[in-house]
């Protein structure tokens, strides 16, 4: 059911972002597939800490971008609390995807490149390209860069 919606989204030209899941212990956790964000076109989001570092709980594998999904300020039942997860992490991508659609008069396939190509990046060079991939896909969203 959930390919179904997906795929009827995408036919009418819907960029669909999905938190990649919680199911991860550790580092060396294996890839755990999460649904609806292991499905084919959907933008699948990890989450990362506030010093970047990838969050022991972010599901890992098919990850196509990160942000902060650790301690994120949100409503909560009674007012505001921290709460932490790839479900926080995911507005944070949707909305970049959103500033660059209002700026950006391309087709969707275009938009995705340049996401892709225009993510921060420089603190991957402590980690393997499998292992970057793994937990950051193509980084993190630099809106200033996806909105030229």
């Amino acid at each position: 059911k959930e390919r179904a919606t997906v795929l009827a989204a995408q036919s009418y030209g819907c960029l669909i972002v999905a938190a990649a899941g919680n199911e991860s212990d550790d580092e060396d956790s294996p890839d755990t597939e999460g649904y609806p964000a292991w499905l084919p076109g959907v933008q699948s989001v990890g989450s990362v800490g506030s010093e970047r570092n990838h969050t022991y709980f972010s599901n890992m594998g098919k990850v196509e971008f990160a942000a902060l999904g650790e301690n994120v300020i949100s409503t909560i039942p009674g007012g505001y609390g921290s709460l932490s997860g790839t479900s926080m992490a995911c507005p944070g991508v949707s909305g970049a995807f959103a500033l660059q659609h209002s700026a950006v008069q391309s087709s969707l396939e275009s938009r995705l490149l340049q996401a892709k190509s225009n993510c921060q990046t420089d603190f991957a060079e402590q980690f393997t390209k499998k292992q970057w991939q793994r937990r950051f896909g193509f980084g993190i969203p630099d809106c200033a860069r996806w909105v030229q």
